[in-house]
């Protein structure tokens, strides 16, 4: 049962480098959006969308991080980024009127797995 434990982390966490790393390149070409809508007379269209995207990519990174640290076993510094994501995947959902989209469940239930791998390793 310990080699299933820290499977479970270990395959989150890679999942948490490869979606952090998209979106933090999905966030760069969309700070290309936002700055064409702001060039082409819509500031505010394009400030919104810039916020929108510096919030992704943060998420990003967050996630980027929480994949390193779980590999590493890191596992009080897994519980903090696991609350972390799973309050700002909470945030996502209410912001985006409770849309239970193939994103959101994934942002929500990625999180949860994860805190579950590292409980399990204690």
């Amino acid at each position: 049962m310990e080699g299933s434990n820290r499977t479970l982390l270990k395959v989150i966490s890679i999942l948490f480098l490869i979606f952090g790393v998209f979106s933090v390149i999905t966030a760069v070409v969309g700070i290309i959006g936002g700055g064409l809508l702001a060039a082409a007379g819509a500031p505010g269209a394009g400030i919104l969308a810039a916020l929108a995207v510096i919030i992704g990519c943060l998420g990003g990174i967050l996630e980027f991080i929480a994949g390193i640290k779980g590999l590493q076993n890191k596992l009080a510094q897994c519980r903090t980024l696991g609350m972390i994501l799973l309050v700002l995947a909470v945030l996502g959902l209410i912001f985006s009127g409770f849309r239970f989209t193939w994103s959101n469940v994934t942002a929500i239930v990625l999180p949860i797995l994860y805190l579950l791998g590292a409980k399990k390793q204690d």
